[in-house]
């Protein structure tokens, strides 16, 4: 079984993250307790849609050196959530009504507009591993990847599951 790291939100790179405000409750410590008590519990895997941007392999691997993983999860096992991209922190509305594991949901399905362009899908998952499941349908190499790293991973990935797609990065691959 292939599996990913699922991380504390703690440990993901926007220092904003997991950050909210509450509109118009009572009794927000309490609520704010269990909402942090659920967070620390919740574990996240980002993965994006697009392996097409320039700016995710730029940022992400190593300068279109590195490479990216197409994988499948299993969605009746985890919770899969698209991302919405806001202008603000994440107002949380009626939370005296939703169970902390919503309002944490919630919360980690909504970041700052300035990531929108990482297309992002999350997995989240509460399990005491900190793994989640996944098939590896491709992987694709970066365009700056030497012709010699090329070779060597390509001959590795197949040894390993000859039905998992390689694709090489060019030019023509990027959408600007």
């Amino acid at each position: 079984m292939n599996r990913l790291y699922a991380a504390k939100y703690t440990d993901l790179n926007d220092p904003m993250e997991g950050f909210y405000l509450f509109s118009g409750i009572r009794n927000t410590n309490i609520i704010s307790e269990a909402v942090f008590s659920e967070k620390q519990t919740t574990k996240i895997v980002s993965l994006s849609r697009n392996y097409t941007n320039p700016l995710m392999w730029a940022h992400y691997a190593n300068g279109h050196r590195g490479v990216a993983i197409g994988v499948e999860v299993d969605s009746t096992c985890y919770r899969c959530i698209d991302m919405n991209y806001i202008n603000d922190l994440y107002l949380v509305e009626n939370a005296q009504v939703k169970p902390p594991f919503e309002i944490v949901e919630e919360v980690f399905s909504n970041k700052h507009q300035i990531w929108a362009y990482e297309e992002e899908v999350r997995v989240l998952t509460n399990f005491i591993s900190p793994y989640v499941n996944v098939i590896v349908k491709k992987v694709i190499l970066g365009k700056s990847m030497t012709e010699e790293d090329v070779d060597f991973i390509s001959k590795l990935i197949k040894k390993i599951n000859e039905e998992i797609e390689i694709i090489k990065m060019d030019d023509s691959d990027f959408m600007y």
